[in-house]
């Protein structure tokens, strides 16, 4: 009856083509494979392969090679799945049972990639955050019980289609949930709000009967009349559940992005008269050499001084900072902040397991520490030992649920 309504399609045909667009300079090859797998059954099912004439098979050729000529590039390159798939196969046999955790894919796939995997992406430089492949990375991560659990959905879904009195692929809804299936052996899109969201409103939708009364759905029965009461309350909590809860949860990681990307970094605050500054505190320092809070905010200045305006590392003025923190150290053994402004030194110098011991050595003494586990979370995280940046940036949120930082920064880990 929805085909049947002009407006209904015209707006369907519209919507049809933006997807199309949208599908084609996305460029992702699993999308394109599953729509194209999808087209062929739903050919197959509607109208029977045997109905088409040799134009239409040529008119279909035509058309296949000119888009994958159009997208030849796309299409060579080489994301090391089949590498990828083998070590999560690996993973999953050590983890038959419960599989590593929902989520926690990214943080131990490394121990078990293959060293030629490694070198085609190597660690520090790339991270392998999914397996490119749903069903994988849900037996990887949930184990048997998970991916048992995931894949009766699916056999409901087919069961329901072909027990349905409509008979098989007469739903285009169905079409559109096989096109998402077929695509996430390629892909993990169901991972991301849209692609979850767009699979299960669909199974919703074709699972609700084309025809007959709402009461009446075919071959589960009658099912009773929900009173008006019960019908409204329930939609309003669905509703509030909705706006208070997931809502706020799908739009938290960009809120965080935002704020993130508005932060300075401690080097682009310069002092505005640095040279009397210096020279007034390297006085007090050699009135006052066993002070801590006067060479405190002398190694301060000086590391405000490291970044010129151009941009470049005075190395010299980082040699005093670095000088000056370590005779803060010195003197107060305890001193967390010397720690961890030490760290933030060595890390622009491009010293970076100075840093993290530096940084450690700060957390240690003031578990927490929120600047301390963010820089570990975030010089982990680019030396690709993301289980341990992770858990500093679990320990950062634990801290300050709303931390900004830590909030990308997991998100990073499985974009």
């Amino acid at each position: 009856s929805l085909i049947k309504n002009k407006g209904v399609r015209g707006g369907l045909i519209l919507l049809m083509a933006l997807d199309l667009a949208a599908i084609y300079y996305s460029k992702t090859r699993a999308a394109w494979i599953g729509l194209i797998f999808a087209g062929l059954l739903a050919i197959g099912w509607k109208i029977g392969f045997r109905k088409i004439r040799w134009a239409g098979w040529l008119g279909i050729i035509i058309l296949a090679g000119f888009f994958i000529w159009q997208t030849k590039t796309i299409w060579a390159r080489d994301q090391a799945h089949l590498l990828i798939w083998r070590d999560t196969i690996k993973m999953a046999r050590r983890h038959p049972v419960t599989g590593v955790g929902l989520g926690a894919f990214h943080t131990n796939f490394i121990q078990f990639a293959g060293e030629d995997l490694k070198a085609k992406w190597p660690q520090g430089e790339f991270i392998v955050n999914y397996a490119h492949n749903e069903y994988l990375q849900s037996l990887a991560e949930g184990g048997l019980l998970g991916f048992l659990s995931f894949l009766l959905i699916i056999l409901a879904v087919f069961r329901f289609q072909f027990s349905s009195t409509d008979p098989p692929g007469s739903s285009i809804l169905f079409y559109g949930i096989l096109a998402l299936l077929i695509q996430n052996f390629f892909s993990v899109d169901m991972r991301f709000s849209i692609s979850f969201a767009l699979t299960f409103i669909l199974i919703g939708l074709r699972v609700v009967p084309e025809r007959g009364p709402i009461l009446e759905p075919p071959v589960y029965g009658a099912i009773p009349r929900i009173p008006t009461f019960f019908a409204l309350a329930g939609s309003a909590i669905w509703l509030f559940f909705m706006g208070n809860v997931v809502l706020p949860q799908m739009k938290k990681p960009y809120l965080a992005q935002k704020a993130v990307s508005g932060q300075k970094d401690f080097f682009d605050e310069r002092l505005l008269d640095p040279a009397k500054t210096v020279t007034d505190l390297e006085r007090l320092a050699v009135q006052y050499p066993k002070e801590p809070s006067v060479l405190e905010r002398l190694a301060f200045v000086y590391a405000k001084e490291i970044k010129t305006s151009s941009g470049d590392i005075n190395r010299a003025m980082a040699g005093k900072a670095i000088e000056a923190y370590k005779k803060i150290i010195k003197i107060d053994p305890e001193r967390m902040g010397a720690y961890n402004n030490l760290g933030n030194i060595y890390y622009t110098l491009g010293q970076v397991d100075e840093a993290i011991s530096s940084w450690t050595k700060a957390v240690a003494i003031q578990p927490q520490f929120i600047d301390g586990h963010l820089n570990l979370g975030k010089i982990l995280y680019l030396k690709g030992r993301l289980k341990e940046s992770a858990a500093h940036f679990d320990k950062a949120l634990q801290i300050d649920p709303k931390n900004s930082e830590a909030i990308v920064y997991l998100r990073k880990m499985v974009e």
